[in-house]
C-alpha cells in the first residue's frame, strides 16, 4: 500500500467461504502508522485480529506470546537484515506453520527476494496491495496453517467416524499446491483403524476404506500427488 487511499479496490468480490480459524490473528511488523491504520480499516471488519508492532525486539516477543495465525513483515522494518529477522522469528518465536509475509513498499531486487525466501518467507507482496487480492492471500495462507495445525481434520474419536473424505482431500490439495509451489516432496499414508469397530461402524469403516482409491486416482490425475 503506497498511501492508504490506494488500497481499496472497487470490484471487491466477497471470497469463497472461509475454512480456517474462526479468528485470524495477525502479526503486523511496521514502522508506518498509516500502514498499520489502513490494515486495520480493512481487515478488522473481516474477521481480522491485528496486533501491530513498530521494532524488531517487540516482533519477536509477540511472535512467541501472542500465538499469531499469520505474520506480516514490512521490508522496511529490518531492511537487508530482513532474511536475517525472518530465520530469527522461525528460530525463535514462530512455529514452522505460521506464515510469514513480507511486503515492499516498491519491487525488491530478485536477489533481495531470494534472500527474502531463504529466510523463510511464504510470499513477497509489493505495493500498492489492493484490498481483494490482499484478503483473499491472507486468508489462503490461514487456512494452510490452519489446516497444517491438524485440529480442522480431527474428529471426535467416540463417534468412530473418520474425517470426511472431501474435507480431507481439500486439506490435502492446499498442501500440496504450497509443496509444488515450494519445489518440496510431499508425501502420504493412510492408515486403516488399529482396532476394527463391529456392526454397523465396521461397515461404515469398510465403506470409507473402498472410496480411497477414487481418492489416490483424483490425486495422480490432478498432478498433486508426487513425492
Amino acid at each position: 500500500m503506497s498511501a492508504p487511499d490506494r488500497v481499496v479496490d472497487s470490484t471487491d468480490v466477497r471470497p469463497a467461504p472461509f475454512r480456517g480459524p474462526e479468528v485470524v490473528r495477525l502479526l503486523v511488523g511496521t514502522r508506518r502508522d498509516w500502514y498499520a491504520a489502513a490494515l486495520r480499516t480493512l481487515l478488522e471488519p473481516e474477521g481480522f485480529v491485528l496486533e501491530v508492532v513498530s521494532d524488531e525486539a517487540a516482533l519477536l516477543s509477540a511472535g512467541s506470546e501472542w500465538r499469531p495465525s499469520l505474520l506480516l513483515l514490512d521490508y522496511e522494518l529490518a531492511g537487508s537484515a530482513t532474511r536475517r529477522l525472518c530465520r530469527d522469528l522461525y528460530s525463535e518465536a514462530l512455529p514452522w506453520n505460521v506464515p510469514l509475509v513480507v511486503s515492499s513498499a516498491g519491487p525488491l531486487e530478485e536477489s533481495c527476494k531470494a534472500e527474502v525466501f531463504e529466510g523463510g518467507a511464504w510470499l513477497v507482496l509489493t505495493e500498492p496491495l489492493f484490498f481483494s487480492s490482499l484478503l483473499a492471500q491472507l486468508r489462503k495462507l490461514a487456512e494452510v496453517s490452519f489446516v497444517a495445525e491438524s485440529p480442522a481434520l480431527r474428529t471426535d474419536p467416540a463417534a468412530g467416524e473418520l474425517p470426511a473424505l472431501e474435507e480431507s482431500w481439500r486439506a490435502f490439495g492446499i498442501l500440496a499446491s504450497l509443496a509444488e509451489r515450494r519445489g518440496a516432496a510431499l508425501t502420504c499414508v493412510v492408515a486403516g483403524p488399529t482396532t476394527p469397530a463391529g456392526r454397523e461402524m465396521l461397515s461404515r469403516q469398510r465403506r470409507a476404506t473402498a472410496a480411497l482409491p477414487e481418492v489416490f486416482r483424483r490425486v495422480r490425475v490432478g498432478g498433486v500427488g508426487r513425492g
